[in-house]
């Protein structure tokens, strides 16, 4: 089996089956002073967390595909890696306004300076949010590693070890997002996030970039816009190392979460592209993704050899 092939059976196994990113509740053990503070810190990582779930999908989706080091960091518990209950975050320290009027887990205006640990690493950095709206719990907000200056997000990394079979892994992750409420959907107007990372001696980088990015949340009357909803839009990646330079450009077409037991998704198309090395037949990969049902999907791959393939 080619590794066009086995590319795009993994996009359609992972998207029928596995997005959503399990749980990102934040029950981290913190000692702020103010329990208010507290909660507002916990569940602004878990937004983070929430509304950048299927990134962290396209991670493990890459890994499996041969293609390392595309690893998007949970911000509550679930697929970082870091058990919530393990963690400690003693140090925590509280700048801004973190009062939350509206309950939407987002404060007026806060970062967050933490230095976590458990049982086989560390987890440090600064996050920041802020509300565009604490009177609406649907309006938007941005979230960012680092503050936030006069020209936006300052980008500064969360620097994360962690030890995993004996081998030391180093991670710097940066996440900017700037999330608009507008005409019923949510618009990723800035959606930017970048890895450099060590693991075994190897050094890779990957950066990832929103382009018309959006999330459309069902209109089913509860007060949780993020439990199912449409994504749209364009991802694009790049991933560098002494050895690989890669691209690759994934299309979100109505791409709906939130009615299958396992997370998945439940209907719409993935379309990911990605460039041939010089000397293959074609420029470019194409894989296409149906997506049916809970666990169904179809789809076509035009590989770098210029075969076309059905699955």
């Amino acid at each position: 089996m080619n590794k066009s092939f086995l590319f795009g059976a993994l996009i359609s196994g992972m998207f029928v089956a596995s997005c959503g990113g399990g749980d990102d509740t934040a029950s981290t053990e913190q000692d702020t002073g103010t329990s208010g503070g507290t909660t507002t810190f916990n569940n602004t990582l878990s937004n983070a967390g929430r509304t950048t779930a299927p990134l962290r999908q396209l991670g493990g989706l890459l890994e499996q595909s041969g293609i390392s080091g595309f690893y998007f960091p949970s911000f509550g518990s679930g697929s970082s890696g870091v058990s919530a209950q393990s963690q400690n975050c003693s140090q925590l320290q509280e700048t801004g306004n973190s009062a939350d009027a509206d309950g939407d887990g987002v404060p007026v205006n806060a970062s967050y300076t933490f230095n976590c640990s458990f049982a086989d690493g560390t987890y440090q950095g600064t996050v920041s949010a802020r509300d565009d709206n604490d009177s609406d719990p649907l309006s938007g907000f941005d979230f960012c590693t680092g503050t936030f200056g006069e020209s936006g997000c300052t980008r500064e990394p969360l620097n994360i070890t962690y030890t995993y079979s004996g081998t030391s892994f180093t991670l710097h992750h940066i996440l900017d997002l700037n999330i608009d409420w507008s005409g019923g959907s949510y618009i990723y107007t800035t959606l930017f996030a970048q890895n450099q990372y060590t693991y075994g001696g190897q050094n890779l980088t990957w950066t990832l970039e929103g382009n018309n990015f959006s999330y459309t949340p069902d209109s089913d009357g509860d007060n949780d816009p993020f439990d199912a909803g449409t994504y749209d839009g364009q991802i694009n990646i790049t991933l560098s190392s002494p050895d690989v330079n890669t691209s690759l450009t994934i299309q979100f077409n109505n791409v709906h979460f939130g009615t299958c037991s396992d997370g998945g998704a439940d209907r719409g198309t993935v379309t990911i592209s990605y460039s041939c090395p010089a000397e293959s037949i074609a420029t470019t990969a194409t894989i296409t993704v149906n997506i049916n049902g809970c666990n169904n999907s179809s789809g076509t791959v035009t590989d770098c050899d210029g075969n076309t393939m059905s699955f």
